[in-house]
């Protein structure tokens, strides 16, 4: 996001790419905000192959949501302009199948996907 060049002057923003505005600066238009239908926030998630046994994801969902919790980590992902919103694998499987319906909707659109 570069927040540290914005807030030094030394980068002008023109809007924020996503749906909404940034937390770290909320005085910056969204798409959405100025008439766009489009947006888009960078997602992230851990994926294992569909064989991995029930016992192995539940310790992994388990160490990620602590991992997620953690002050040092949040902090140091602050200091990145980093903004964590952590989902459990049902939460994050739903965004994850809407996300690539309007994606591939948008490039089908614009013809780089058929």
């Amino acid at each position: 996001m570069g927040v540290a060049q914005i807030t030094a002057g030394n980068v002008k923003p023109i809007m924020a790419w996503g749906p909404k505005r940034w937390e770290q600066l909320p005085t910056i238009s969204s798409l959405r905000d100025e008439g766009f239908s489009s947006g888009y926030d960078l997602v992230t998630g851990l994926f294992v192959p569909v064989s991995t046994p029930p016992n192995v994801l539940g310790a992994l969902r388990d160490a990620v949501r602590v991992a997620t919790q953690d002050t040092q980590f949040r902090t140091s992902m602050e200091k990145a302009s980093a903004v964590i919103t952590y989902m459990d694998a049902p939460e994050f499987g739903r965004l994850w199948e809407s996300e690539s319906v309007r994606l591939n909707a948008v490039i089908r659109k614009i013809g780089r996907l058929e």
